[in-house]
């Protein structure tokens, strides 16, 4: 929108049925649904606008290319990291499938990594009837939340009655069995029914990198140059858009 706004001609792709990125994960947990007025905001912002939008159609190489631009503005976001751990004959999702609901969840639930996303996700589950238990290499869960957050965090996950276990390493997920060690001492959960995976995000700058050395100005905004919060994606994609010349 900003690259509009200074009157340049601006086509927006985007490779899903809607816009919104992860707005609509971090709005889904319980309490957040707040956030959800942002992205009714940007929805009304760009219709608007002069943003010529074009929805289930990812933008590749060949199709940028194609448009002939002068300046392409990159903000294809993060993928989620799975870590390298032996998973045979196990249900396991990603946060973001489970956020999005596009992955049916069993009753009993082990997330693994206890940051603010595994945290979240856990509080999603509890919500909803699931028996959850969060496993967390650190020695605490939502480290990076500032204290008052992180304290309304961790009441609402013992309201739920989520089991939490820290200092604590998942090293196989199999039929219906997570291992882990803790303290150096082999443990199991047993009779689990779905693993969620929220064990951090990578940069998606695959465009980038492929439309590297084609001769056009290529910038990138958000969580493709670094992962970050909502914040820091908005004002990256801002700065990206103002600065054209």
């Amino acid at each position: 929108m900003a690259a509009a706004q200074r009157a340049h001609n601006v086509t927006l792709y985007e490779q899903g049925p809607k816009l919104g990125g992860q707005i609509p994960l971090a709005v889904a947990p319980p309490h957040k649904e707040e956030m959800g007025r942002y992205l009714d905001y940007l929805h009304k912002a760009i219709a608007r606008s002069a943003v010529q939008v074009v929805l289930e159609t990812r933008a590749q190489k060949e199709v940028v290319l194609a448009n002939r631009p002068d300046v392409v503005i990159i903000a294809t976001g993060s993928r989620p990291m799975i870590p390298a751990v032996l998973i045979r004959g196990q249900q396991v999702a990603t946060a973001w499938d489970v956020l999005s609901a596009r992955v049916e969840v069993g009753k009993n639930v082990v997330v693994i990594g206890g940051g603010d996303v595994g945290c979240e996700t856990a509080a999603f589950l509890a919500a909803r009837g699931k028996r959850v238990t969060i496993v967390e290499m650190l020695p605490e869960v939502a480290a990076e939340l500032i204290w008052w957050t992180r304290d309304l965090m961790l009441e609402q996950l013992a309201a739920h009655e989520v089991e939490i276990l820290t200092n604590s390493r998942v090293v196989s997920i199999d039929e219906g069995v997570v291992r882990y060690e803790r303290a150096g001492v082999a443990n199991e959960l047993r009779m689990v029914d779905t693993v969620v995976f929220a064990t951090g995000v990578e940069p998606e700058d695959s465009l980038a990198r492929q439309l590297a050395g084609s001769g056009i100005e290529v910038r990138t905004a958000g969580d493709c140059v670094k992962p970050g919060n909502l914040g820091a994606a908005v004002r990256c994609g801002f700065e990206a858009g103002i600065t054209i010349d």
